[in-house]
C-alpha cells in the first residue's frame, strides 16, 4: 500500500506542478494581452480615425483638424508647456517642420493642451514657424493623445497615417518624413 501512495502522491505532485506552469503562462499572455490594450486605447496608432474639428490658430486663422481637401496630410505636433520631454523634441519637431516645408498637399500644427496664453508664450520661446491651436481638451481622448509629446501624421479622411508618443529619435523624424511627404 506504501508503494501505491507514493506512486498517487508522486502523480499528484506532477499534476499540480503541471497546473501551476500552465497557469503562470495564461497569467502572463493575459498580462501581454492587457497592457497591449490599454496601449491601444490610451496611445495613436496607425489605422485609427480620428474625429475632424474647426479650431482657431493662436494667430486668428481658422483651421480644420483632421481633415482636409483629397490627398492632403497633417502633420500634428502635440505638447504642453509643462511638459520636460516636450522641450527636448522642439529640435526634432524644428528639423521635422523644415525638411517637410514645401511639399504639396501637407500642413504642419501645433496643437497646445495649454491655456491660449500659456500656449502663446511657450509658441513664442521656443520660436515655432507652424501655426498652433489650443482647442478644447476634450479633443485629445478621441485622438487619443493621454502623453506628450505625440507627433501624429492624419490623411484628408482622419486615419493617423503615423502616431508616435515620445522624443522624436532621428529615425523616428526620417519616417514621419516619408509619411508626411505621401511615400
Amino acid at each position: 500500500m506504501s508503494r501505491l501512495f507514493r506512486w498517487v502522491f508522486a502523480g499528484a505532485l506532477v499534476g499540480s506542478v503541471a497546473l501551476v506552469v500552465m497557469l503562470s503562462l495564461q497569467v502572463r499572455d493575459l498580462r501581454t494581452r492587457l497592457a497591449e490594450a490599454q496601449r491601444r486605447m490610451l496611445f495613436p496608432r496607425a489605422g485609427d480615425v480620428v474625429p475632424r474639428f474647426d479650431a482657431i490658430t493662436l494667430g486668428g486663422e481658422a483651421v480644420r483638424v483632421g481633415e482636409g481637401p483629397p490627398g492632403s496630410r497633417q502633420l500634428l505636433l502635440v505638447f504642453n508647456s509643462a511638459c520636460p520631454i516636450c522641450r527636448e523634441t522642439v529640435p526634432a519637431w524644428r528639423r521635422l517642420d523644415s525638411l517637410v516645408a514645401g511639399v504639396s498637399g501637407l500642413s504642419v500644427l501645433g496643437w497646445s493642451q495649454d491655456p491660449d496664453s500659456l500656449s502663446r508664450a511657450y509658441v513664442a520661446e521656443m520660436g515655432f514657424a507652424f501655426p498652433v491651436v489650443a482647442p478644447d481638451l476634450r479633443w485629445l481622448r478621441p485622438y487619443k493623445v493621454e502623453g506628450v509629446p505625440a507627433t501624429l501624421v492624419v490623411g484628408d479622411s482622419g486615419r493617423v497615417l503615423y502616431a508616435r508618443s515620445g522624443a522624436l529619435t532621428p529615425a523616428a523624424v526620417d519616417s514621419a518624413v516619408v509619411v508626411a511627404q505621401g511615400g
